[in-house]
């Protein structure tokens, strides 16, 4: 009887890192003739190829759950008892997200909570980084191998190919690809860039980014110093409320000469 793998996720989502790592997990297992099911507590309405978990019954060869968060999966598998490959992707303390988004605090309390409560049921862990197999071994998993997230650039990909001459020294570009969210520090990105932009009177910044909730740009509000720097916004199916919350931030955090191009492209 050939093995099969059941690939544990809350929700498999787009351009999401989580997601593309399962993918990527489920296509190299095929191509080795492994049987691969995706197990969710969320399905999309185009999402016929996974298995919801109430129909879920953990009778796979090994069932490997991606844990970020807390979620309705993780506390099924807890509470079936069956012995699992925890995949961790890091649980950020809540204590980064309390006064920005209390309920993404208490999702990832939760997700701590679950974590520990997985120890005696974890057959190994598959950490991100020595940093996370660190927290899994402190907590009792005594397996654990570091493997980091999967990723896959497009075939039509190509190595740049930039001699030191052709950076412009009047300008510069930075580039920022990810969610505005506080454990992202992203705070620093935006002082680092007007750093830059005293020395470079003419960088260029591209932020490709999730938009700025209303509880993020409160805080930057109330951050010191002022900005004339011109912004472009592309914003495909979002609302101008958005825009407007974002640009606030930008205007109220970074100072930085009038010639400063940032442009922010928000999904």
């Amino acid at each position: 009887m050939s093995p099969t793998v059941d690939l544990l996720i809350p929700q498999m989502a787009t351009g999401d890192a989580t997601s593309n790592h399962t993918r990527l997990i489920q296509e190299l297992l095929e191509e080795r003739s492994i049987e691969v099911r995706i197990v969710v507590e969320q399905k999309n309405r185009s999402d016929t190829s996974t298995l919801h978990i109430e129909e879920w019954k953990g009778d796979a060869t090994v069932s490997i759950l991606q844990h970020s968060i807390g979620s309705e999966l993780a506390q099924s598998v807890i509470c079936k008892r069956l012995p699992i490959v925890l995949n961790y992707h890091n649980v950020t303390p809540a204590s980064y997200f309390q006064s920005w988004h209390p309920e993404l605090a208490k999702g990832v309390r939760r997700g701590r909570r679950q974590l520990s409560q997985m120890v005696s049921i974890t057959r190994r862990g598959i950490a991100d980084s020595e940093f996370n197999a660190k927290e899994l071994k402190v907590l009792g998993i005594e397996d654990v191998v570091v493997s980091p997230v999967l990723w896959q650039l497009g075939s039509d990909a190509k190595q740049a190919s930039r001699t030191d001459e052709a950076v412009d020294e009047e300008g510069g570009v930075v580039l920022f690809v990810g969610r505005l969210a506080p454990n992202k520090c992203f705070e620093d990105l935006i002082a680092a860039f007007a750093v830059l932009s005293r020395t470079r009177p003419s960088p260029v910044c591209f932020w490709l980014a999730t938009p700025l909730s209303q509880a993020t740009c409160n805080p930057l509000r109330t951050s010191p110093g002022s900005s004339a720097c011109a912004t472009e916004w592309c914003l495909p199916g979002k609302s101008p409320t958005r825009a407007c919350s974002a640009a606030i931030s930008y205007q109220m955090y970074l100072p930085a000469p009038q010639s400063t191009r940032v442009s922010v492209f928000l999904w």
